[in-house]
């Protein structure tokens, strides 16, 4: 334990080296709250959605875009470039599990991004856009989100880890990982809710793990789920972190036996 605490405090350390990831999120997402805004403003003035409010839209965003701090899960490009160069065997004899060694430097760019991303916009957002945002205060629906949340982090790292997993048998992952991410953010909810889309959309968004990295934690923390309903859907959640987690165990077993040391 004591190895990955040393692995996740040498992460942030190294992170903070540069000072530009400190000040150029402000601007960013300065941009961003003011395009969503001015977008959604639009959409609303032109015609209201029924049964939806503006304020309920920019909340929606706005938990959204905290949550997407949680779950930008990145172990893949280190992971296939170490893969690809062949660094992979000094992984094999370094007295930790390569599993927690990504995880404990995934943990330390969580604390980073809400640092230098998710203080920014909320302090972006608190300033400017306030009035619109209506956080609800329910204790047992935190306790809830907080479920949904761990467990979307577990997703999304699980995910991320399998695409670099796959350099063992593709010499580029990047577009794998970005026609996920792409995909995702379609189907997680994570930029439109998944109830403006069809039933035959929805149906298709629940036989995929992305809802629950968005779409289920927000309208859990909302009040939009209710107690009799949660806890199946949270087992299905739930049901995909360990699911991929095997997944990764069998592709790591049959990866052992594909490991070639190449050079000299």
């Amino acid at each position: 334990m004591k190895s990955y605490i040393q692995i996740f405090h040498k992460t942030i350390s190294t992170t903070f080296v540069y000072r530009s990831n400190l000040y150029m999120p402000i601007l960013a997402y300065g941009v961003f709250v003011f395009l969503q805004f001015s977008l959604w403003s639009a959409v609303f003035a032109l015609n209201q959605p029924e049964g939806t409010t503006l304020s309920q839209m920019m909340t929606y965003i706005f938990i959204g875009m905290m949550i997407r701090f949680l779950t930008t899960a990145s172990p893949s490009e280190q992971l296939s470039l170490d893969i690809r160069e062949g660094k992979i065997e000094l992984m094999l004899i370094r007295p930790y599990n390569m599993f927690l060694f990504f995880f404990a430097k995934q943990l330390a760019n969580i604390v980073v991004d809400f640092i230098t991303k998710g203080l920014p916009l909320l302090t972006i957002s608190l300033l400017f856009i306030s009035s619109y945002i209506e956080i609800p205060y329910n204790p047992t629906n935190w306790l809830y989100f907080i479920f949904c949340c761990l467990n979307a982090i577990l997703i999304a790292f699980c995910m991320d880890y399998i695409v670099g997993l796959m350099a063992f048998w593709i010499m580029e992952t990047w577009q794998l990982r970005f026609l996920i991410q792409d995909i995702g953010n379609v189907f997680s909810g994570v930029f439109i809710p998944l109830w403006f889309f069809s039933d035959t959309f929805l149906w298709i968004a629940n036989l995929l793990p992305y809802p629950y990295l968005y779409f289920f934690p927000i309208n859990v923390l909302l009040g939009n789920v209710d107690q009799a309903d949660f806890v199946p859907r949270a087992l299905i959640g739930l049901s995909w972190s360990i699911g991929l987690f095997g997944v990764i165990m069998l592709m790591w077993h049959k990866c052992k036996s594909r490991i070639i040391i190449q050079g000299g």
